[in-house]
């Protein structure tokens, strides 16, 4: 492919403002964000350019808005679709770090359900309305339970480590 033919193919990918135009495109703006589509437009126009330039394109058909279009939304519904997946733990391993560690109880997921869907004070001291520390709401209750004279909670064994090692 000489280059002038070369440039006037590459000139007919549409840009990414016309694009945007589209109905289904826009409707992924409202969904998510603009920068979050127009990255993805940019990504896919610069892989249609690439395949053109490697000459591995049919460009009419690769840069019609239509196929850069469902390109587009095929690309965006792979990225926003949960990666997460329940699965059967038949490891024999009861808590498996690998498997998302313990499922909680139904019991447990009421509780934190109830306070998931509001705030709550965390770290916030209701009678002084200031700032609080969250150990202070399970410290009294561990220290009691499990009759320590402190305690703290973290949310991962790298930190509880870290806190280990670095008493002095």
């Amino acid at each position: 492919m000489n280059k002038p033919n070369l440039q006037s193919i590459l000139r007919k990918i549409p840009a990414v403002d016309q694009l945007l135009l589209r109905t289904p495109i826009a409707s992924w703006v409202d969904r998510t964000s603009r920068e979050f589509v127009v990255a993805e437009i940019q990504k896919l126009l610069q892989g249609a350019r690439d395949r053109i330039r490697s000459g591995g394109a049919d460009a009419d058909t690769d840069i019609s808005a239509e196929h850069l279009e469902a390109m587009l939304i095929e690309t965006l519904q792979g990225r926003v679709r949960p990666h997460l997946h329940a699965v059967i733990n038949a490891t024999g391993v009861i808590l498996h770090t690998n498997l998302g560690r313990a499922p909680l109880s139904s019991a447990a997921q009421e509780s934190l359900s109830a306070f998931s869907v509001n705030y709550t004070n965390l770290e916030y001291e209701i009678l002084t309305g200031r700032r609080s520390h969250r150990d202070k709401l399970i410290e009294p209750l561990l220290q009691e339970v499990l009759g320590c004279e402190a305690a703290t909670v973290v949310n991962n064994n790298a930190a509880a480590v870290f806190i280990i090692l670095n008493i002095k």
